[in-house]
């Protein structure tokens, strides 16, 4: 087994983080998409489903938030010590609700609610996030590099926002600092602008 290699459904969905994520680290990787999971992947799948990651030394390694912590760990972006891991972790957390939010009112159909989520829902989180990055001594949420934190809350506001939620950051300027700064990485920068459309 060599390389490193990600396999999800052709689209941005549950894998996209762990894309951002690896386009950050710049570790080169397989990304295989498909429209229906082939039996040689969901054979490797512990539990039948995709995201689907493999690395040498892992091995396989299924669902999203585990993919993601393993790689965090593994190129020391997961936080210094047992405290602040804790506390990107949440912050992780977070940014899964944002999808969470976003996902479940474009599946209910309700434009009440999508309203809600687009103009009360996602705004308390972006003044959350705010508050955060306010009480560090730098741009972003921990120390003087980017963490998992940075890249994930980068990477939930560019999603929601091509899917109907687009909510300015500017009323956030250290959020809208850090999404900025990480959007303009070369390596960021060059992944977003060749990337296709998607429908989820």
């Amino acid at each position: 087994m060599t390389g490193v290699t990600v396999a999800y459904f052709d689209g941005l969905g549950k894998a996209e983080v762990i894309r951002v994520l690896l386009t950050y680290l710049n570790v080169e990787f397989k990304d295989v998409r498909f429209e229906e999971i082939p039996d040689e992947i969901r054979a490797k799948c512990s539990f039948g489903q995709v995201p689907y990651y493999e690395d040498s030394e892992v091995g396989s390694l299924v669902e999203t938030n585990a993919i993601v912590r393993y790689i965090a760990a593994k190129y020391n972006i997961a936080g210094k010590d047992l405290v602040e891991k804790a506390k990107i972790d949440s912050i992780y957390e977070s940014t899964d609700d944002v999808h969470v939010l976003h996902y479940q009112a474009n599946k209910k159909g309700d434009e009440a609610e999508k309203e809600r989520v687009r103009t009360v829902a996602i705004p308390k989180f972006f003044a959350a996030w705010e508050k955060l990055l306010s009480q560090s001594s730098t741009k972003f949420f921990f120390g003087d590099s980017i963490t998992l934190a940075d890249i994930a809350v980068f990477r939930v506001i560019g999603h929601v926002a091509l899917f109907g939620y687009k909510v300015s950051t500017t009323p956030y300027p250290k959020l809208d600092a850090l999404v900025n700064h990480i959007g303009s990485l070369p390596q960021i920068a060059k992944y977003i602008s060749a990337r296709k459309a998607s429908t989820f």
